[in-house]
């Protein structure tokens, strides 16, 4: 991977950091700069059953071929037992989450998203 790539993922991924804690939940970035297969992009200390995969993505959208992409690379990369999600955003736009849920697309998306997130996690404990 580029420099540039590493410096935009890692942008990106702080970016998510402040946005999550803003919201009270405590994350950092992952131990991707480590390697390995099990490697989150963020970890949040409570949940980690969760492989988040977060992705800064202009050209990502609903239905894209990058959000599946997306999905298939935390799928690819979540441990067993870990349920595989990415957080993504665009360019002046909120945080999305997007996960499978029996073999549908869900996306909770907009200002109310990281409360979203905190139910929908809480619920899955």
């Amino acid at each position: 991977m580029a420099l540039r790539q590493r410096r935009k993922g890692k942008a990106g991924e702080l970016d998510l950091v402040h946005w999550l804690r803003k919201h009270d939940i405590y994350a950092e970035r992952g131990a991707q700069h480590r390697g390995g297969p099990h490697s989150p992009d963020v970890v949040v200390q409570d949940w980690p059953w969760l492989h988040i995969e977060c992705k800064r993505v202009q050209g990502m959208d609903l239905g894209s071929a990058a959000l599946e992409l997306a999905l298939q690379q935390s799928e690819r990369e979540a441990a067993p037992g870990q349920i595989p999600v990415v957080l993504w955003r665009r360019n002046r736009r909120p945080w999305a989450l997007s996960w499978r849920d029996g073999g549908y697309l869900v996306t909770i998306c907009g200002d109310c998203c990281a409360e979203k997130l905190q139910t929908w996690a809480e619920e899955r404990r």
